[in-house]
């Protein structure tokens, strides 16, 4: 890998073996269960009842036009819709937070969908000591358009574990090098 510039562009699917939703998913995630997730992290912290009844309009009026638009993806409705983009951006926020919540261990994903298994293995394949952890050196980069930090998340651990005499500082700085 480190002989070629290697580029990755990552979509939703990038990350759908881990636990994590497609577009279409997330787009349904937010129609059925941003109502509960807002009023689990949001709702009961406000206290006038009145300022809480406006914010339960608004995320249900929000909700219904989202689902009634037919628009395929939160983003191009959030693209029409400016004006609902902090309310949009909450929804993917907490429905991102709740799939890396219920995001699924590295055993229970299938090997032949498992490529973060594959990349990492590719790019420390020749690394067979302790000082050998400089996965920067490699010319890969990445583009995503995730909203989600399973890739950065897997880097971290695999990296964490499989160098665990380095200190988590320079392992955490060597990812940061990573052209994400």
């Amino acid at each position: 890998m480190e002989k070629q510039d290697t580029l990755f562009i990552l979509g939703a699917g990038a990350s759908k073996p881990y636990g994590y939703p497609t577009g279409a998913e997330l787009r349904t995630q937010i129609i059925n269960e941003f109502r509960n997730l807002y009023h689990m992290n949001t709702i009961r912290y406000i206290n006038n009842q009145v300022d809480r009844d406006i914010a339960i309009s608004n995320v249900n009026n929000f909700i219904t036009r989202f689902d009634e638009s037919s628009t395929k993806s939160i983003d191009l409705f959030l693209s029409r819709n400016p004006k609902d983009l902090d309310l949009g951006m909450l929804a993917i926020l907490l429905s991102i937070f709740h799939s890396e919540l219920s995001s699924i261990s590295r055993e229970a994903v299938n090997r032949e969908e498992d490529w973060y298994f594959y990349l990492f293995n590719r790019l420390t394949q020749d690394f067979t000591k302790t000082d050998q952890y400089k996965i920067s050196n490699h010319k890969v980069s990445f583009i995503t358009f995730n909203y989600d930090r399973s890739l950065e998340d897997f880097l971290y651990k695999s990296m964490t574990n499989s160098f665990s005499q380095v200190n988590i500082g320079d392992i955490l700085d060597e990812i940061k090098k990573l052209n994400v």
